[in-house]
């Protein structure tokens, strides 16, 4: 159903902006980010964080492309913005979080920008873009899904072999350890209620669970009946 619905919402923005065909002001405005691509970038990036979906942005460069309103060079800038903006997401989400939940949203946006640099100086430096649209053949709308799919390969690829380097860059950025204290039920699922073996598989193991708790908690309590220790004290108190 979902795939279906996907599929109608593309179907219905390409008859809405059907229309704009015969608009030439909206023709001259979207052939500005095929003149600088920077503007493009910038454009990708303010509507893929306002509207918090790449796949939105995506499908509406590909309705537009559909309706001929968007020539390729000036997808391919939106496109590349299109991935920084869906870091916004993940960054939002980071706020008074985890000192882990803000790496990965923090090394998200560092992968994304070093992708777009990477994309920028292959496609306007070494001026590869007739070539890799040629490559995913003439239809526009291909061509947008396709070069989106061979920004992350490349990405992914080029980026792949620093993986250390990088896991030290964001260490130096956001240092601090994480403390997990799981102070609500791990393993018990209320999705799981109509499926009891599985229920009773999973509440097997959070009793096992909160025994091990209960019996390091009796332990702890004993060796502080017997010295004199706020680090131990504070770790009954954390359980």
């Amino acid at each position: 159903i979902g795939l279906g619905l996907l599929f109608l919402g593309m179907t219905v923005m390409k008859g809405a902006l059907g229309p704009l065909k015969d608009n030439e002001i909206f023709k001259n405005f979207l052939l500005v980010f095929s003149r600088n691509p920077f503007y493009g970038i910038l454009a990708g990036l303010g509507l893929t964080a306002l509207l918090q979906s790449s796949s939105a942005t995506i499908g509406l460069l590909i309705a537009l492309a559909s309706q001929g309103l968007l020539p390729i060079e000036a997808a391919i800038p939106i496109l590349i913005g299109d991935n920084i903006g869906t870091c916004s997401t993940a960054l939002i989400s980071s706020i008074g979080a985890t000192a882990t939940a803000k790496r990965t949203a923090f090394s998200h946006l560092i992968f994304n920008i070093l992708g777009t640099a990477v994309f920028v100086i292959l496609l306007y430096v070494f001026r590869l873009q007739p070539l890799i649209a040629s490559l995913t053949g003439k239809s526009i709308p291909r061509q947008i899904a396709n070069i989106h799919t061979i920004f992350n390969i490349i990405t992914t690829i080029i980026l792949f072999p620093m993986i250390g380097l990088f896991e030290k860059v964001v260490l130096k950025i956001i240092p601090g350890k994480d403390i997990t204290v799981h102070k609500i039920a791990l393993y018990l699922d209320s999705r799981l209620i109509d499926t009891p073996s599985l229920s009773l598989e999973q509440a097997k193991k959070e009793l096992l669970r909160v025994t091990k708790i209960t019996q390091t908690m009796l332990n702890l309590s004993f060796e502080r009946l017997y010295k004199k220790d706020a680090i131990i004290e504070k770790k009954v108190l954390d359980r």
